[in-house]
């Protein structure tokens, strides 16, 4: 398992482009996997990102030289998930959010309040 750390743990929601940018800070605590997945709570107003394996079905891949090249990020974009969060928890879909999580050793998950915002 990669180090540890307690950096800022950082997504960004990005409305008008339906995207989620991932900080590596949260790849890098969940010890660089090579997939990673997102889940949400039921009622929306949590999700989480941890690691997965290539076969499940949402597993996305981690750009492998994300872990050497700081310059390189990490997107997904998928209007459904997007919008159904910013729904959920009354945000703009206009606007962009920074939402900073926190690691969760016993789920080995980032995870994100939405609510909050």
């Amino acid at each position: 398992m990669g180090e540890r750390i307690s950096g800022n743990l950082i997504i960004s929601l990005i409305g008008p482009q339906c995207g989620i940018r991932i900080s590596r800070s949260v790849i890098s605590a969940l010890g660089w996997p090579k997939c990673v997945c997102f889940l949400k709570s039921e009622n929306k107003q949590t999700m989480a990102i941890g690691p997965c394996a290539p076969e499940e079905p949402l597993a996305l891949t981690v750009p492998a030289e994300m872990r050497t090249n700081k310059d390189r990020r990490m997107r997904i974009y998928c209007k459904q998930f997007t919008d159904e969060l910013f729904q959920a928890n009354d945000m703009d879909p206009t606007q962009n959010y920074a939402i900073t999580g926190e690691y969760d050793e016993r789920l080995n998950a980032v995870v994100f309040p939405l609510k909050v915002l």
